[in-house]
């Protein structure tokens, strides 16, 4: 029996489709940024942007919202600063190398000498502010008890101790000369926006009650939407038309919303309207529904 149209046609997309997961997982191991390894960043970071301006209302059912404010020169946010890994490409070329050994955080810093202790690996969390009051700064905060899994939490702790009662340097900290980290899930940023902080000064490093904290004056800094840096024309006008469609619906719309049975006219609940359409192609009430399996029967 030879195939239909559809069924060659449904074949010939899943030949397509495997072809370019091929040409995807290759050109990612490569560490070459081909149309298809741009196609999906720009997905990724753009569906992920998006879904944060969506408020969700239940039954599967969100509506837009206003989304983030945008960047005007002034903005005030924290994040925790976690263990994180690099791209796929950059992490092989890693394995069996000491290398491999050095886990990355959220924060990257560069130093300008050699330290002893690099301060990224126990920093808990991070705030920076920047546009309000004569100056912009960073604050790191560090625990205040070892951490178990981390075996030289206690020493660094000892080595902050010693910068808080030399009030003449700040040790360690005065070595960190640049700050850098992406931005994800802060409430007052966008997601996937690039932040060098450059010029550090280190101000004081003080004992608060549950933590450690250093102050930085930034110098300068350099933001970059990577987002819009990555931007693909042809993908950011198919989710433009999109979110046309979806700015129609409103909560008055949702909440109107009707089915009728295709059969009797009568009104039919939402839940089983919608199983009757998977299942029959249309809207049926429980009556019809039955009414039409019956027959069928017979």
């Amino acid at each position: 029996m030879s195939p239909s149209k559809e069924g060659l046609d449904g074949l010939g997309f899943g030949i397509e489709k495997h072809i370019e997961d091929e040409r995807l997982s290759k050109a990612m191991l490569k560490g070459e940024v081909t149309k298809e390894v741009a196609d999906m960043r720009y997905r990724d970071y753009k569906v992920s942007e998006e879904s944060r301006s969506y408020n969700y209302l239940g039954d599967g059912i969100a509506i837009k919202g206003k989304g983030i404010k945008k960047f005007e020169g002034k903005i005030k946010f924290g994040m925790p600063n976690e263990q994180i890994c690099s791209d796929t490409y950059s992490e092989l070329k890693r394995v069996d190398t000491d290398e491999y050994l050095e886990t990355k955080y959220t924060i990257n810093i560069v130093y300008n000498d050699i330290t002893r202790f690099k301060i990224e690996k126990y920093c808990t969390s991070f705030n920076i502010s920047l546009g309000y009051g004569k100056e912009d700064y960073l604050l790191l905060k560090f625990p205040k008890e070892p951490y178990f899994r981390k075996p030289d939490t206690k020493a660094f702790i000892n080595e902050i101790k010693k910068c808080i009662e030399d009030t003449r340097n700040n040790g360690i900290f005065d070595l960190v000369s640049i700050v850098s980290f992406v931005t994800y899930k802060v409430i007052e940023e966008k997601n996937y926006v690039s932040y060098i902080l450059q010029d550090l000064h280190c101000e004081y490093i003080k004992e608060s009650e549950n933590e450690f904290v250093a102050k930085y004056k930034i110098g300068k800094y350099v933001r970059e939407d990577l987002i819009a840096k990555f931007k693909v024309n042809e993908l950011d006008e198919k989710y433009k038309n999109k979110e046309a469609k979806v700015q129609k619906n409103s909560i008055d719309e949702i909440s109107k919303e009707k089915y009728i049975c295709a059969s009797c006219g009568c009104e039919v609940n939402k839940w089983i309207a919608e199983a009757s359409i998977e299942s029959n192609g249309k809207v049926l009430c429980e009556k019809c529904w039955q009414e039409m399996l019956t027959s069928d029967e017979k």
